[in-house]
């Protein structure tokens, strides 16, 4: 394989790592954007987007102040992208 040919697959390797570490801070913004303007957990869109089956993690704790459980974690990008990944491998079946 003569140089040019790799230098080329390099470079896309480069931009795919570049466009992955972008999609990655877009979604953490949107995370926090839905968790504190939307006030809304990754349970809130179980059936609308992530299955019932998919696993993920939710730091759920009950505010007494508030007298409401509230989310402090980033699950619903956690369920989110492990639903997209589930998504990915069916269309590839």
């Amino acid at each position: 394989m003569s140089k040019e040919p790799m230098t080329e697959l390099l470079n896309e390797v480069e931009r795919l790592r570049r466009e992955n570490k972008i999609l990655e801070k877009a979604l953490e913004n949107l995370g926090l954007f839905v968790r504190t303007k939307l006030e809304c957990c990754a349970t809130d869109f179980v059936g609308k987007g992530i299955d019932s089956d998919t696993d993920y993690e939710c730091d759920m704790a009950y505010n007494s102040d508030e007298a409401r459980y509230e989310c402090y974690a980033n699950c619903w990008a956690d369920a989110f992208y492990k639903q997209a990944e589930r998504d990915v491998k069916k269309m590839e079946e």
